[in-house]
């Protein structure tokens, strides 16, 4: 049987299991998956499999949520950038049978594209706002989700309907990181640092100070409570990969809406965007793959290492 195969197998195998039990899992049963991945990372045919369960589970989860959240999730398990352009196609003109990439059908709900953004984007703001990204994978494909939606809008990613019920100010970590790589020629090592914040390293390093994570966790949970007061400011957050590439947006908007649209600037900025998204895509599903085994038992080469042509 070949690796497709395999998969094909796997994924069978695992949908019939999880189906006959969905409703008897336990809401803890998620939090042990993330955890066997974790242990399992010496163990590529372990944490493949187990990354194959918890696909099966969300998929299914999936099914039981609002129209935008599952096409959310459509979009979180589709690799090839055409085919998730094309569902998000075939959404906003009504729905209807899609033929996956790997096989099989599936039958889409009709959903208003700016719904699908915005559910992305509050799925973003929830893991984006704790002190660890305990899943940059699915993080990387929740982005891609939401700019795609956007970038489909009438309007792109200029459309006033993004504005409607977002943040009016700039956060302060992406802004500086912003304006320090802005003086940095596009290229390979642009690339590279890209790729490493965008992986949690440098600005872009998860908070591990148990203090500053018992604050952050405090003030999120102030800030979602009915009662408000005031209290002192949270820790800075990293750089995370939601708020940079929204933050990207929200500068050449401006310079396109105040004609400031030329130069050097406007042409680092859509170069900085495009490499966003290209490696959150290598992020995304390439980095998953590398998990699996291959026919050969060799290993796919992390992103951090690979420069564009």
């Amino acid at each position: 049987m070949g690796e497709q195969g395999e998969q094909v197998a796997v994924e069978m195998a695992a949908t019939g299991v999880v189906g006959q039990r969905l409703d008897k899992l336990d809401e803890s049963f998620l939090m042990a998956l993330d955890y066997m991945i974790q242990q399992a990372e010496h163990d590529d045919r372990e944490r493949w499999l187990l990354e194959v369960i918890k696909d099966v589970v969300l998929a299914q989860l999936t099914q039981k949520f609002p129209s935008q959240v599952q096409i959310v999730g459509i979009l979180c398990r589709t690799p090839d950038k055409d085919a998730r352009l094309e569902v998000l196609r075939r959404c906003a003109g009504g729905g209807g049978t899609f033929d996956q990439v790997g096989g099989g059908k599936i039958e889409l709900p009709a959903v208003n594209l700016n719904d699908v953004g915005d559910q992305a984007d509050d799925i973003i703001a929830s893991i984006e706002e704790k002190a660890k990204v305990e899943d940059r994978r699915l993080l990387a494909r929740l982005v891609l989700a939401r700019e795609e939606a956007r970038s489909m809008l009438g309007g792109g990613l200029e459309d006033e309907r993004i504005e409607s019920n977002k943040r009016k100010n700039l956060p302060q970590p992406e802004v500086e990181f912003l304006t320090k790589i802005t003086g940095m020629k596009p290229g390979p090592e642009l690339h590279k640092k890209l790729a490493r914040v965008l992986a949690g390293q440098d600005e872009g390093q998860d908070i591990l100070d148990p203090e500053k994570v018992r604050q952050l966790d405090n003030y999120v949970a102030r800030s979602n409570s009915i009662i408000k007061k005031k209290e002192p400011p949270p820790p800075v957050l990293p750089v995370r990969p939601g708020l940079l590439i929204q933050t990207v947006n929200k500068v050449l908007q401006g310079m396109y809406s105040t004609n400031t649209a030329r130069g050097v600037t406007v042409q680092q900025m859509e170069w900085i965007r495009k490499e966003i998204m290209e490696i959150l895509q290598k992020m995304a599903f390439l980095e998953s793959d590398k998990s699996r085994p291959t026919s050969t038992g060799v290993k796919q080469e992390s992103i951090l290492n690979k420069t564009p042509l």
